[in-house]
């Protein structure tokens, strides 16, 4: 499955959108996914640690919309 969250610029970095993810990552194992997928900006620093830190792994990239974007991916366990 495929992630897509966005948290309002006043309420970043207070771990709402880490939050958000893992409560995803739990509902989609739940219901049996075992993959999940992410696409952010590659000038998304914060969202790219933060994949990282839950265990994502950069598999492709690509441009879209005028911007070069990171596709990430996690075995749901």
């Amino acid at each position: 499955f495929d992630i897509g969250i966005t948290v309002a610029e006043h309420f970043q970095r207070k771990g709402i959108g880490k939050q958000l993810i893992q409560f995803i990552l739990e509902r989609g194992k739940a219901i049996g996914y075992k993959r999940a997928t992410l696409w952010t900006r590659i000038d998304n620093i914060p969202m790219i640690k933060l994949a990282e830190k839950l265990g994502f792994k950069k598999e492709k990239s690509r441009e879209k919309d005028g911007h070069s974007w990171n596709q990430y991916a996690l075995v749901v366990e």
